[in-house]
């Protein structure tokens, strides 16, 4: 779809989702690894799936419902200006249709077999791929074969076939084309230096999808270069890309049941979801979606497995359920604390219970298009020294397997500039050039609390004696590091992201024994000694500012 035809309703592909019977039941996302490794070479939705993303593959780049271009909406081609909006839906919906065609392709003559076919169709909504499983055992199994053996209609031997999931290879005149090929005409990709639409104010779900991409995509091991899903315009074609993203949805999703009255504020939710477009009837007729047309996602014809409602199940069991299924996913810091026997912490000195502990906390304010209008780059923290450059370029190790990494923020960006020729002469995405020249900043958190306790609890090596404010203060005050790191490995100098702050907060949290229960955050005050005077840090009148909503999230 091109900048010119998408005001031309004949040109809309309209997204209603995957249809469900009148009083039926919306279709269940399972969680991948579940779905797919149980027994793949006998599971009819896996086949069909495996064959109908082959037959996505098939389709003619040139084609609208193109593997190529529905991916493309997270990418520069001239010719596609997708935001990142409703991805997984549309690619759900595609693969649903071209399944229905994959069974007629395949013949199947035993009617019984056929309707078999044709329930598990109905039944298949796309996985989500939940990363925070434990134990991590990385990449799903079926990701990682070149090949893979998938059943057949007549129930003999499984047929081995190319497996998709492998990889994606673009096919121009049957043979794989590079995406810069000049045999793509207007659709090769010319730079793949673009950004995707960010959402500041939600900048927590977007800090957890930005780190994924680029743990997934490999950026940290410099001397290998990275993978698509960590290079904003191709990481849509990578296959795992749209698992990802529904797990994305699916933290979403729980989130929705767990604030039912929360929702866009003060963004709004009218807010367009340009391009995608549904019927609407009425006087909006055929229209853009936007975020209030798409809060009821099972509307779409899906549900998640963890959020199935049990029937006569009531609020508080439901919500209690989902609260305990988080609390066991997520392992967090409660998990790790409830093993303290006592001397580390304050604990029952601070008006609270004995299970209150303190909490550290780096929040940092950065410029996500402050490097090379919009480069991606991570900012690395280490206890003590930050290795140096070369041996992160070296490669011998990822740059987080490096002694004292705390934590990381990824921007997960890349450079907002003008796209295209003639009449398609646009930014790729108008919202970030707003946000670049209006300087807004954006913000993230990487908790301090396991890594402080780890060190504390560490016999070999000599760091830090409790976990008291003071204590902790002044550890990191003489050992708390950072350094901004590009996709290429630079070590990126300060005084180039001149608008970075890293502040140093301590609170106190409540770890609850029961799983039903959510820990909380509170009372949390500044620490400035463990920051002021270094670069990029915050200095004692950020804290001050930080303190009365003076430090503006614009600059």
């Amino acid at each position: 779809m091109s900048a010119r035809d998408t005001n031309n309703p004949k040109n809309h592909v309209l997204i209603g989702g995957v249809s469900v019977p009148l009083g039926g039941k919306p279709g269940i996302r399972r969680e991948f690894t579940s779905w797919a490794t149980e027994a793949p070479a006998k599971s009819i939705q896996v086949s069909l799936f495996i064959r109908a993303l082959q037959k996505f593959y098939d389709t003619p780049y040139t084609e609208t419902l193109s593997y190529f271009q529905i991916a493309g909406r997270h990418a520069p081609f001239h010719t596609v200006f997708f935001c990142s909006s409703y991805s997984p839906g549309l690619w759900q919906q595609t693969l649903f249709n071209l399944m229905g065609e994959v069974i007629e392709d395949l013949k199947i003559e035993d009617p019984g077999v056929k309707k078999e076919w044709l329930k598990e169709r109905s039944t298949w909504r796309l996985p989500y791929w939940n990363w925070a499983l434990q134990p991590v055992e990385g990449v799903p199994d079926l990701f990682k074969h070149d090949k893979v053996a998938i059943c057949t209609p007549s129930g003999t031997e499984p047929e081995t076939v190319t497996n998709p999931l492998h990889r994606y290879e673009m096919r121009v005149d049957g043979k794989v084309t590079l995406m810069g090929s000049p045999a793509l005409g207007k659709y090769k990709i010319d730079d793949v230096k673009q950004e995707p639409v960010e959402w500041t104010q939600w900048i927590s779900l977007e800090f957890i999808h930005n780190n994924l991409h680029v743990f997934n995509g490999g950026a940290g091991d410099f001397s290998k270069g990275i993978g698509h899903m960590s290079n904003v315009p191709v990481a849509a074609f990578d296959p795992i890309f749209w698992m990802h993203h529904c797990y994305v949805d699916c933290i979403f999703a729980m989130w929705q049941v767990l604030n039912p009255d929360s929702w866009f504020d003060p963004a709004g939710g009218q807010e367009k979801l340009v391009p995608f477009h549904n019927d609407f009837g009425g006087e909006r007729h055929v229209d853009y979606f936007n975020s209030d047309d798409v809060r009821a996602y099972s509307t779409f014809g899906y549900e998640y497995d963890v959020l199935v409602r049990q029937k006569g199940q009531e609020d508080e069991e439901y919500v209690a359920g989902i609260t305990s299924h988080i609390n066991k996913t997520y392992h967090g810091t409660g998990d790790v604390l409830q093993h303290d026997k006592g001397g580390l912490f304050l604990s029952g000195q601070l008006g609270g219970g004995d299970k209150d502990y303190e909490d550290y906390v780096i929040n940092v304010l950065y410029d996500r298009y402050g490097y090379e209008d919009g480069a991606p780059y991570t900012i690395h923290f280490f206890f003590r020294e930050a290795p140096a450059e070369a041996d992160v370029r070296a490669g011998d190790r990822m740059i987080h397997e490096f002694p004292g990494h705390v934590g990381s923020i990824s921007t997960f960006s890349s450079p907002v500039e003008t796209v295209g020729q003639g009449e398609d002469n646009t930014l790729h995405c108008a919202k970030c050039a707003r946000q670049r020249d209006e300087g807004v900043l954006s913000r993230a958190s990487v908790s301090l609390t396991i890594s402080l306790y780890k060190d504390a609890v560490n016999k070999n090596i000599d760091a830090i004696g409790d976990l008291t404010p003071s204590t902790v203060e002044t550890y990191l005050k003489d050992g708390l590091t950072w350094v901004a790191v590009s996709m290429e490995g630079r070590f990126i100098p300060w005084n180039e992201l001149d608008k970075t702050k890293v502040f140093i907060l301590q609170g106190t949290s409540e770890q609850p024994t029961d799983n039903n229960i959510f820990s909380t955050y509170r009372s949390y005050t500044s620490m400035p000694a463990a920051t002021d005077g270094k670069e990029a840090g915050a200095s004692k009148q950020d804290y001050k500012d930080f303190e009365t909503g003076r430090l503006s999230m614009r600059v």
